[in-house]
This record gives C-alpha cells, structure tokens and sequence, in this order.
C-alpha cells in the first residue's frame, strides 16, 4: 500500500495572536505536491502541482488582501482551484467534481462556513489512503458520502466550546461561522480514528501547553491531537 505524507504548515486562524509553532497561517502540503490551503505567500516554496482553496478568506488564500495577481503568482507552474470563480484572479478553476492527478483522487465535498463565500472540504486519496481536509467548518452537507474509514482528518480548530460560534444569515436563515471542536469530534470519531486540529482561534494562544492538553483529552474512540507549524504524518 503506498503512504502519504502530510505536512502542516501552517496552524494560525484569523487571529491576530502568535506562539512558536503557531505562527503561520492554514496550509497542509501532501507530498510536497498537493497544496491544500494558501495562507502564506511561502507555501508556494516547495513547487506544489497543485493549490486547492477551502473558501476565499485571505487567511486560507493570502492573496485576496492583494486583490490580483502578483507576478510570482502568475508565473507560477500550479494549478490553482477554489469552490467559486473570482473575476479578480482569472487564472483559478473551480473543481466541480472529483479529479485525478496522478496517484491522487481529489474530491471536493461542500462545506458550511461563511454566508459570503462557497466553502469546500477535500477528499484526497491515493493507493488505499484517504486523507479529509476541511479547512473552516460548521458542517459538511454529505458526511453519509465520505469513505466508511478515513485515515486522518484535518479539521477545524477556531473553538474549544461544545456549538463553537454559529450565527444565522438574517435574510436566509443558513448558519455560518464555526463548529466547536467537541462537535467535530463527534461527527468524524465515526469515520476515522485519527483526527488532527489546527487553525487555531484566540482561545488557544491563552495558554497554549494547556490548550493542547484539552484538545487530546477528547480522545477516545479516534485519536485527537493537536497540530503545529512544520508537523508531519505519514500514513
């Protein structure tokens, strides 16, 4: 069976709090080939094929505080993907439904955020592994459609509290915003025994070594732990 590396690069939410090892906005690189998130201008660095964007916030895709293209951007050899067209960076392509590249199937499977913008989680499997990535997350519409065995989740990380902060769109009724980790837990322990946080809010830059421990106390039934800037898995 072939493995997967996953390297987180970058743990730090829409915040304006810092640690060591939580400095860097979201990204998660499979492979040094498959971008998942663009937080940080040098996540482009290793040469990734590929750049997929959760949803268009400018801590998952740094250059929408920019407003176009740059040079480096444009010069660049990825391929980028996000769940919505922008007419202000005509290069990127929606990925309407699931792809190969390469060894790699990837997947994109709506998610609930932000009542502004589309947001997608990403399905990436390759030789028997499977790897869900979900960037900012109240829920994801199709969970009865995910594998039966994932082998490691990356999700959402911005709320310590059981129901996160969940608001309603006062003309549509549709909520946005974030699921608590507790939540979160509950829903993915079902289909994997392996879930990782990040994107951190400001409750976890309080007192980070006790944050930590509270996020690998809901271990139980899956594995819970904590991610950092630079962590790498292998599955």
């Amino acid at each position: 069976m072939m493995t997967v590396e996953i390297r987180i690069l970058g743990t730090r939410g829409n915040v304006e709090s810092t640690a060591p090892k939580h400095r860097l906005h979201s990204g998660m690189l499979v492979d040094e080939r498959l971008l998942f998130d663009l937080g940080e201008e040098r996540f482009l660095d290793p040469g990734p094929e590929h750049v997929f964007i959760t949803h268009l916030h400018s801590d998952h895709a740094f250059f929408m505080e920019r407003g176009s293209w740059d040079e480096w951007l444009k010069d660049s050899s990825a391929v980028f993907y996000a769940p919505e067209k922008d007419d202000r960076f005509p290069l990127m392509k929606v990925l309407a439904g699931s792809q190969s590249f390469g060894p790699y199937k990837v997947s994109p499977i709506l998610a609930v955020h932000s009542n502004k913008v589309l947001s997608y989680s990403y399905l990436i499997e390759k030789g028997g592994r499977s790897v869900l990535y979900t960037g900012d997350l109240i829920e994801i519409r199709d969970t009865d459609n995910l594998p039966s065995h994932l082998d490691i989740v990356v999700t959402d990380g911005s709320f310590i509290r059981r129901g996160g902060m969940v608001r309603r769109d006062p003309v549509s009724g549709e909520p946005y915003g974030h699921a608590g980790i507790p939540d979160l837990v509950d829903v993915f322990k079902k289909h994997s025994g392996c879930i990782l946080f990040t994107h951190y809010g400001e409750w976890f830059y309080r007192d980070v070594a006790k944050a930590n421990e509270r996020i690998r106390s809901y271990s139980g039934e899956a594995l819970v732990r904590p991610a950092y800037d630079g962590m790498v898995a292998v599955i």
